[in-house]
């Protein structure tokens, strides 16, 4: 599971049962991240993935896999 090298579009989903971020992968699929409660902006998680999009900084995502490597900071 990679992320897609080219830019790509976050899709975000709001309803009466779920608020989810939905991030695009290089192979054709996508890892769907549930929003929880932060104080830090906008938390998406799934299994050790985090997408963080504070208020005043680029928006990251994380994950325990990559433990020692950068994170990925995206543009708005």
């Amino acid at each position: 599971m990679g992320l897609s090298k080219k830019s790509f579009l976050i899709e975000y989903l709001k309803d009466e049962t779920r608020n989810v971020a939905i991030i695009p992968l290089a192979d054709k699929k996508s890892m769907t991240l549930s929003r929880v409660s932060s104080t830090a902006g906008a938390k998406y998680v799934s299994d050790d993935f985090t997408w963080l999009v504070p208020g005043d900084s680029a928006p990251t995502l994380t994950s325990q896999r990559m433990a020692g490597q950068p994170s990925v900071t995206c543009k708005q």
